[in-house]
């Protein structure tokens, strides 16, 4: 259940311009729907920054506030995703949804984000992923 409630809040995300890219003053555009589709086939990674994301239990941080930049198969950085799809496995110290990270007990986690499913579609091998530590304090 959950993990469809993350797919179809990513997938809706892919139609509607955010400020996920915006936020983080890379320099690098946001890639529209169209962009990340044609750039997949020539993706080699994708980077997240923060790489840690620090809060207390019950507080609540916007994945907005993290950048994921698509990087090519040469190396060069092409620009900003401006929906991903991400998890975090349950029962740990933090919740991802609804596009949202939340404190729930001290610990830390993990915060996996991938390249959007249905921009991957040309590809048959996994999908590109990212990881952003997240620790929850008192």
């Amino acid at each position: 259940m959950n993990r469809t409630i993350r797919t179809v809040v990513a997938i809706a995300a892919l139609g509607v311009p955010c400020t996920l890219a915006a936020q983080g003053g890379s320099g690098l555009k946001a890639l529209d729907p169209g962009e990340m589709i044609s750039l997949a086939p020539k993706v080699r990674s994708i980077t997240a920054e923060p790489s840690t994301v620090t809060l207390h239990v019950g507080e609540i941080v916007s994945l907005g506030k993290i950048v994921v930049t698509v990087i090519d198969s040469s190396g060069k950085p092409r620009g900003n995703l401006i929906g991903y799809d991400f998890s975090i496995k349950p029962g740990e110290p933090a919740t991802a949804v609804p596009r949202q990270i939340t404190g729930v007990r001290p610990g830390t986690t993990e915060l996996v984000i991938r390249y959007p499913r249905t921009a991957w579609k040309a590809r048959t091998d996994p999908r590109v992923e990212a990881h952003v530590k997240v620790v929850v304090v008192k």
